[in-house]
């Protein structure tokens, strides 16, 4: 099997519109629309293959560049290694060096368009947030709709709703209050309850605990989940399998909601943060303070409950 190294360059304009090109016929999934990159030689890192294929593609000489994305995409007769990177800054005006088409897209309307199958981790790492809420019914109690609008007015733009102690009328009344509450601030409600209750809710995406992640993968159950929690390897692999949105990986530190988690540390997140084929949130006795940290292991953003307590 063909294993390939690709550098994917995401370029936007003065208005955040993304820059795609269209495959030329003749070319392996020819017609889609792909964000700019290439083929990483065997003498270069990323950075430099990365630097190389936009100046031969689109004539740009990039600058500074920020890491977003690492995964791996396997077609049926290829292997292929990304690292995506956002282009900060470059000098020289864009060019289709090759003839290509190009066009600026917003990213909202990218999902509209064919873009190959490869691609679309790095559509979910674009349009993912930095900051994933988990609105705890346990914890917020009394307070869980103005705690979580106050949130949605700070910005924060997908809220996941935990209430396992609840039963289910209870869950599906407050979570259809909360995915109303949502939809009026533009934001996504991601509902945290057992699967047969979700029809009932019409929430905007599904997240499953680790325990229902092992169910889900033996079952195939053949809905589409917007993320999932993982702890180890095994589940990240089942995650990989079912084309999850984002992962959840924790507990980073010590956390007073799970306090008899085991917890992984940095390192340990980097590493499973790197086998992911998806954007993956850090959870886990958290601040907002830890963002940066998170990015630098490789994650999209942070996930957590007490973080948006206050």
């Amino acid at each position: 099997m063909k294993r390939h190294q690709i550098a994917i360059g995401i370029v936007k304009n003065s208005s955040g519109q993304i820059l795609l090109a269209e495959r030329p016929s003749g070319k392996h999934l020819s017609g889609c629309w792909e964000f700019p990159g290439g083929k990483v030689e065997s003498t270069e890192s990323f950075k430099l293959a990365l630097r190389r294929e936009l100046n031969e593609e689109i004539a740009i000489d990039v600058e500074a560049v920020k890491k977003i994305l690492e995964y791996q995409y396997q077609y049926p007769d290829r292997m292929l290694h990304f690292q995506v990177f956002e282009v900060l800054t470059y000098s020289k005006s864009i060019n289709a060096r090759e003839l290509q088409t190009l066009q600026w897209t917003d990213a909202s309307k990218i999902g509209n368009l064919n873009i190959p199958p490869a691609n679309t981790a790095i559509l979910n790492a674009v349009l993912n947030p930095d900051f994933y809420m988990i609105a705890c019914n346990s914890i917020y109690k009394d307070n869980l709709y103005a705690k979580v609008e106050e949130q949605l007015q700070a910005g924060i733009t997908t809220v996941q709703f935990r209430a396992p102690e609840l039963s289910k009328s209870q869950y599906i009344s407050k979570a259809i209050k909360l995915r109303n509450l949502c939809e009026a601030y533009n934001a996504k409600l991601i509902s945290n309850c057992e699967l047969s209750w979700v029809d009932e809710i019409e929430p905007h995406g599904i997240h499953l605990t680790s325990a229902r992640l092992n169910e889900v993968s033996n079952s195939n159950q053949g809905r589409v989940f917007y993320s999932a929690s993982c702890h180890n390897e095994q589940e990240i692999e089942l995650a990989n399998h079912l084309h999850i949105n984002s992962i959840l990986i924790g507990a980073v530190q010590y956390t007073d909601s799970h306090p008899n988690n085991s917890v992984l540390g940095w390192g340990n997140f980097q590493r499973l943060c790197n086998m992911a084929n998806c954007p993956v949130y850090a959870l886990g006795g958290l601040t907002k303070d830890d963002l940066m940290t998170a990015k630098v292991c490789g994650a999209q953003g942070i996930a957590g409950i007490r973080l948006f307590q206050n």
